[in-house]
């Protein structure tokens, strides 16, 4: 373009509004003008694309219809301002968003002085003859089906190629004016939450109801994850498993005699609305009896997930796409059409590939980050990302080291604890450790024991891009062979973890407890320690019980006598013990590992130091504390005669079994919980963990590997400090407070032991906790767990698939057309069809494993074969 200086010019023009008032006003709006807008091509500085057959100038229609098109790697659009102001809102985020992450032009041809006002024949006419050596079309709904020829590859053709076609099902259209029926209380709204066993059944909870949504025409073209609309139905329904893989049609239903007659309670419902699609972007593989011969047609995919329907989509190459995983956009679902409709726009690996389909499910689960480099994220504009930079690149950096603390440590702001015997207690072979303890014998006979957490928040800083990207992972994930980090391993598995004889930061709470477990004083602090001793749980054990002293043998065991009497309590309070065997995979076997005895030390300390920093918090900045909630489960049908409102009885009835069943009920008693959640404590009132038995409960004990530890930690610390984060304040960090003291928020101040601390206000510190975060901690939290479930199952898979092994199965559940068992073995929940059998919960059955690769790799399910009962 040419180097000639930008001038502006103001051209104004008029457009009509509605006032509030319902008024129709005229209005001047400016629009400024300018001759050096960039084209996006290197000529103008900013060479975002290289060299392509042919790129495009997409209509308003191409970017709100063709998701599948935009996401796939063969385009390379031009997106003009003009027609992106065009899209509703909605429409509008998706595009930035596509911007952000495909990199492609947004060029501003409203304020360049050739195109302003010319539309998409002017911006053509610009490019082509400011760039004579490409081609550029303009792209719209009249040329999209000519778009492929540019393209050997059949998959351009696929993604233009219009899908629909009509049947005989019909769905009911969605209401109108469904916020006026919302307000009212005519109609519910909450976040629809599909079986795992039959994606035509969900269930939504809305003002502490539990509304179950059964069968396709209730379901009404909702999918997993929506937030819909939904209206009470005075119909009895049908509650049913899918135990058929090939079966695409629905149900012959019957009654479901146990969930009618159990309970009268069960409310029902109709989806009449959606309100969000949370999820459009699915992997599956094409159901191969969809496939009817060669040349163009529809097919169905069924999604790696199952909690999703099949979605058709329309192919010419049907033959090259089998067994092979594909990227799908869900773009509609009409009235009309038995099944949503898309388009692909990636073709995945083949299916059983354990790589391929590793990366499918993380993919599938929003994981999209699993093989970024953080050299690459991170980019040299500001102080503290080149010093991010040097630590990735294992160079040498002032602030990326123990320097600061040190000086903290001269000026008052952390405490030296190296002098303690620290130790750390963790899975074999763990390197991101985040916490470790210590205890001594005071003179009074009382001991103070100490909770040592990595000092994350000390090198991630508010507001930087290391920050903004662990706020985005959430979590780190963990897979039977790897673990994806929330953090760069210079932080995860070095400078913030307690490594054994490393000097690290740490954030610390020290409590005084006599010997009857009462806790007489708590403090909170910043420390530096040294760690003694990294311990595996195994290792701690075996210290624990041999009958020789050893080195912090005497601190493991008093330790765990007093871990005893703190899980004595929670329970005598009502605290659920649902823990169960831990299923792992490894070098092609599978071993089952019961919780041993320091696995409960280490977690009533945590659990202890948990609910100390949530009272904390929570009394000294209620405006915005991040709470871990926990709710009561809501009245469901259950297979047994269990209250489950009533954690006392949920105890008393594990107390009576014998340990098979046991294990058994606890599976039933997990299912039917709820999922814990993060709050806000400004936008809720009840912040009770059912669970764990307390009214209030955060995540303080993790920061390694979650996010929300983080905020706890800046949280807290904005509390012990005078001004937040002031590196300059020569005050003590460190709060006392006695037993059954008041804490108040008179004069926003904190007292203890005669000592005003200033409490900030919400500061810009934590100006980054609100919904939106909270919402994505949720959501990334339930997405590792998932991905964890689904990688661990395709490893038992492929070990069981080569033996077939027999073993023992629990049922745990009747359904109107089969069971839901359970296989401790292998700690599968799976679903199995009734034939002509009876069933009862807890009947115990063998049961066969088989080699089935297109029922696994379909959909995600074991095959199952009853020996006998």
């Amino acid at each position: 373009m040419k180097n000639s200086p930008s001038y502006k010019y103001n051209n104004s023009f008029f457009e009509w509004k509605i006032s509030k008032r319902n008024q129709l006003l005229k209005r001047v709006k400016e629009n400024y003008v300018r001759n050096d807008i960039p084209c996006g091509f290197e000529c103008c500085g900013t060479k975002i694309y290289d060299d392509f057959v042919v790129f495009t100038i997409c209509s308003k229609e191409i970017l709100e219809k063709h998701k599948s098109l935009l996401k796939s790697d063969f385009i390379r659009p031009i997106i003009c301002q003009s027609e992106f102001n065009k899209l509703k809102m909605g429409e509008q985020k998706r595009i930035k968003d596509l911007i952000d992450k495909k990199a492609y032009i947004y060029f501003y041809d409203t304020f360049f002085d050739v195109t302003v006002n010319k539309g998409l024949k002017g911006v053509l006419e610009f490019y082509t003859s400011h760039l004579q050596s490409k081609k550029f079309i303009i792209l719209s709904e009249q040329n999209i089906k000519d778009y492929a020829k540019y393209f050997e590859d059949n998959i351009v053709k696929d993604l233009v190629d219009d899908v629909f076609i009509r049947e005989e099902t019909s769905y009911d259209d969605y209401y109108t004016n469904l916020e006026i029926l919302y307000s009212t209380g005519k109609i519910l709204k909450s976040t629809l939450m599909v079986d795992t066993y039959n994606w035509r059944n969900g269930t939504i909870f809305c003002q502490n109801k539990r509304v179950r949504i059964l069968g396709s025409k209730n379901m009404n073209r909702a999918i997993h994850g929506d937030d819909v609309y939904v209206e009470i139905i005075e119909e009895v329904c049908e509650d049913e498993i899918d135990v058929n893989v090939e079966d695409t049609n629905d149900f012959v239903t019957k009654k479901n005699k146990l969930e009618n007659e159990t309970n009268k309670n069960v409310l029902f419902g109709k989806v009449v609305g959606i309100a969000k699609r949370e999820k459009t972007e699915l992997i599956g593989t094409i159901l191969n009896s969809t496939i009817s011969g060669d040349g163009s047609q529809n097919v169905l995919v069924l999604p790696i997930d199952k909690r999703y329907p099949p979605i058709r989509i329309r192919t010419s190459q049907p033959d090259e796409l089998v067994n092979r995983r594909l990227w799908i956009e869900l773009e509609f679902w009409e009235k009309d059409s038995k099944y949503p409709t898309g388009h692909y726009f990636k073709k995945m690996s083949q299916i059983g590939d354990v790589n391929g389909e590793i990366e499918c499910i993380l993919l599938s689960n929003g994981v999209s980050y699993f093989n970024h480099k953080w050299i690459e994220l991170i980019k040299p504009t500001n102080y503290y990302n080149v010093e991010t930079i040097k630590a990735l690149n294992s160079e040498h950096s002032d602030f990326f080291s123990l320097k600061s603390m040190f000086q903290e440590i001269e000026s008052g702001q952390r405490i030296d604890l190296r002098h303690l015997d620290v130790f750390s207690i963790d899975p074999q072979g763990c390197t991101d450790v985040d916490d470790a303890l210590h205890i001594t014998t005071l003179e009074n006979g009382n001991f103070e024991i100490g909770v040592h957490i990595a000092d994350v928040s000390h090198y991630v800083k508010p507001g930087s891009t290391l920050d903004e990207i662990s706020s985005d992972r959430g979590t780190t994930v963990y897979l039977p062979n790897k673990r994806i980090d929330m953090l760069p391993e210079f932080l995860s598995a070095g400078l913030c973890s307690l490594l054994e004889n490393q000097e690290r930061g740490t954030f610390s709470v020290i409590w005084e407890i006599d010997k009857t477990g009462q806790i007489l004083s708590t403090k909170f602090t910043k420390a530096l320690i040294k760690s003694r001793k990294a311990f595996s749980y195994e290792e701690a054990l075996k210290l624990l019980n041999s009958p020789n002293s050893a080195y912090l043998q005497e601190d493991i065991s008093r330790l765990f006598e007093i871990s005893k009497i703190l899980r004595e309590k929670r329970q005598k309070n009502g605290a659920l013990d649902l823990s169960a065997n831990k299923i792992e995979v490894s070098n092609n076997k599978i071993e089952t590992k019961k919780p041993i005895l320091t696995n409960n030390l280490i977690e009533e300390f945590m659990l202890l130091a948990n609910i100390s920093v949530a009272e904390f918090i929570y009394k000294n900045y209620p405006e915005n504390a991040v709470l871990r909630k926990h709710p009561p489960p809501s009245e469901s049908p259950m297979p047994i005669d269990v209250n489950l409102q009533d954690s006392f009885n949920i105890n008393e009835v594990i107390n009576s079994l014998d340990s098979n069943k046991k294990d058994v009920f606890k599976k039933i008693v997990t299912r039917a919980m709820n999922q814990a959640i993060y709050v806000l404590s400004s936008e809720d009132t009840d912040f009770c963990h059912y669970g764990l038995a307390t009214p209030l409960y955060t995540h303080f004990t993790s920061p390694i590997r979650r996010y929300a530890d983080i905020l706890v930690h800046r949280t807290l610390y904005c509390i012990l400090c005078k001004n937040s984060f002031s590196p300059t304040d020569n005050i003590n960090h460190t709060i006392q407070l006695q037993k059954n003291e008041e804490i108040s928020n008179e004069d926003n101040t904190c007292c203890s032991n005669g000592k005003r601390y200033k409490v900030p206000n919400f500061s810009e510190e934590l100006s980054n906790i609100n919904d939106t975060l909270i919402n994505n901690l949720n959501k990334r939290h339930s997405n590792a767990r998932r991905c964890s479930w689904d990688v661990t199952n395709l490893f038992i898979y492929n070990v069981i698939r080569e033996v077939e092994p027999t073993t023992d199965a629990y049922v745990t559940d009747i359904k109107t057309n089969g069971v839901l068992i359970y296989i401790p073995d292998y700690g599968l929940n799976e679903a199995l069809s009734l034939g002509d059998k009876e069933y009862n919960v807890f009947d115990r059955i063998k049961v066969k494993l088989l080699k089935n690769d297109e029922m696994f790799y379909y959909r995600r399910r074991f095959d199952i074969e009853i020996v006998y009962k």
